[in-house]
Formats: structure tokens, C-alpha cells, sequence
């Protein structure tokens, strides 16, 4: 039987950790979001993420932008974003169609980097084989097969996805950590992808389409493959799955980029959605941000 991975109560550790700190030290931590136009499923990410804080006790701000002019766009907007004052700061995404993403993150000063995106601060990550701050979502990935106690040395993994916010900076973290690890992506091809799927340990999707891979598929490709025993998609009984996707159904309901049942049937332990790697990308922005506090003030704080 399958063991379904609660990311919200790792979470709840994380954020306990972050209390903690904050209250030892009796430090003043906060968080500036800044939000360009006005994305329902952004506005719901900031909402969580301001309550998060609440919790811990990081005083929260978010600067909104909504009706936005030329001049927001070329000259208040990356003021802000360059002159942000506080501990950390972060840049809601998406930007609006046709906005360079990239140019926006940049702006911010990487000593308040919070998510970790920013070409400085993903410089430190990927020239680490142990990195101080991680993007949120990759290090909650991280932390949940930790907190399970999933060996990652030695292992087959794959990453699908080749994202700067996850797909390659959990490639990264994996390959710290002694993991074989092979990036796929959307030109990957079809048969290839499940043959990689067949005989990994740890499956990480992150792709953002629904039913990604289906049972239709595994049967198919056992079909195809059916004198080769060992690549079969079933006899990976101790398989993995993290499921990073963030989708609707057709039904409006929210899923991840593999189906509840189908990684249930194809692994040992697998991340719900929702449930799983989300409530850890929350607590790891505020582990960030404690991390960056930390930094700033090392000599006059606990160690995090």
C-alpha cells in the first residue's frame, strides 16, 4: 500500500523552526511581496503566504500593482523592486503576458532574494554542493523525502520539468545529494519518458499539464516492452513520486500533473495535490527569509 506524503506537516516544522529563531532572538523579520496585475490563483499564493507569516511572526507587506501604466511598467515599478527595504522581498509570478520576467526578478538585491531567483543569488546555489538559501520549492521537495527518510544516494531520479523554479534546481539539490539524476522536458520524446519513468526511484513532475502520464500509458507501454520485465512500471515498488504540478480539472478542481490513483498504484510513497510539495514552498520563503536575517546579522544572532 502506498503512503500518501503530508507536506503540511513538514511544513508545520519549518515554520516551528522559523518561530523559534524568531522568538530566541527577538528579531524583527519581514517580508515585502510585490504583485503586478491582478492573477486570481497569485492572489490566492499571496494570501497563503501572509497568513503563513502570521503565524511565525514576520510582519508581511504586499505592494500591489493593478491598473498599470507605461510608467509603472519602465520606471516605479523596478524602482521599487530595486530599492525594497526590509529583510526579504519576492516577486509574485506571473507577470503579465509579454512582461520579461527574467529583467523584473533581477531587480531585486539578492541580500533580499527571498525566493532565491535572482542570477546572483542561483549563482551561489549552483556552484554550492551545499547551498545556504535553495528556491523555495526545490529545497520543500528535499525536505519531504528527508522527513521520510527516502535515501537519495545511489538512486535513479527524474525530473521532469526544466524550469529555473524547479525542474533545475531540484535536479541540482538531487545531485548534491549523490542521485543519478536525468532532466526530461517537452521534447523529450513520448517513449523515451516512460521507459525513464519505468525504471527510476524518484519521479519528480513538474510540468503543469494534468494526467501527464496515464494508466492508458503504462498499460501501453508494458504492452510494447513486455519482454523486458525489469522495465515495467510496476515492479518499481519502491518508487517515488513528487507530484509538483498545480492544475484544474475538468470539473474546476484542483490536481497535480499525475492522477491521485496513478501514483498510488506506481509508488511507494507520492505527494497529494494539493496537500504535498505547496505548504513546503510557503514554509521554505519564510526559511528564507530567516536565512537572509541570519546573514545580515550573524554575529549578533543563534545559529538558524
Amino acid at each position: 500500500m502506498s503512503i500518501k506524503m503530508d507536506g503540511k506537516l513538514v511544513a508545520h516544522q519549518i515554520k516551528s523552526t522559523v518561530k523559534e529563531y524568531i522568538e530566541r532572538n527577538n528579531a524583527h523579520l519581514d517580508l515585502t511581496i510585490v504583485q503586478v496585475g491582478n492573477n486570481s490563483a497569485s492572489n490566492t499564493y499571496i494570501k497563503n503566504k501572509v497568513k503563513a507569516c502570521e503565524e511565525v511572526g514576520i510582519q508581511s507587506t504586499v505592494l500591489r500593482y493593478e491598473n498599470i501604466d507605461e510608467y509603472d511598467r519602465c520606471v516605479d515599478i523596478p524602482d521599487t523592486l530595486k530599492h525594497i527595504t526590509g529583510t526579504g522581498a519576492m516577486l509574485q509570478l506571473p507577470l503579465p503576458k509579454g512582461w520579461d520576467e527574467n529583467y523584473f526578478v533581477n531587480l531585486i538585491p539578492s541580500r533580499q532574494d527571498a525566493d532565491c531567483l535572482t542570477e546572483a543569488s542561483l549563482g551561489k546555489f549552483y556552484s554550492s554542493s551545499n547551498p545556504y538559501i535553495a528556491p523555495c520549492t526545490a529545497q520543500g521537495i528535499i525536505d519531504l523525502l528527508d522527513f521520510y527518510n527516502i535515501d537519495i544516494e545511489g538512486k535513479r531520479a527524474l525530473v521532469i520539468g526544466r524550469s529555473n523554479i524547479v525542474g533545475r534546481p531540484i535536479a541540482h539539490l538531487l545531485e548534491t545529494r549523490n542521485a543519478t539524476v536525468t532532466l526530461a522536458h517537452s521534447k523529450t520524446r513520448r517513449s523515451d519518458l516512460l521507459r525513464l519513468f519505468a525504471i527510476s526511484d524518484i519521479v519528480i513532475t513538474a510540468v503543469g499539464k494534468p494526467d501527464f502520464i496515464t494508466e492508458e500509458d503504462a498499460y501501453q507501454y508494458n504492452k510494447d516492452y513486455r519482454h523486458d520485465f525489469y522495465s515495467y512500471f510496476e515492479t518499481k515498488s519502491n518508487r517515488v513520486i513528487i507530484d509538483v504540478g498545480i492544475n484544474r480539472d475538468e470539473n474546476g478542481k484542483l490536481c497535480g500533473d499525475l492522477s491521485e490513483d496513478f501514483k498510488a498504484k506506481y509508488s511507494e510513497y507520492y505527494s497529494p495535490v494539493p496537500g504535498g510539495v505547496g505548504p513546503l514552498t510557503v514554509a521554505n520563503l519564510l526559511y528564507n527569509t530567516v536565512k537572509l536575517h541570519h546573514q545580515e546579522h550573524k554575529n549578533d544572532q543563534d545559529n538558524v
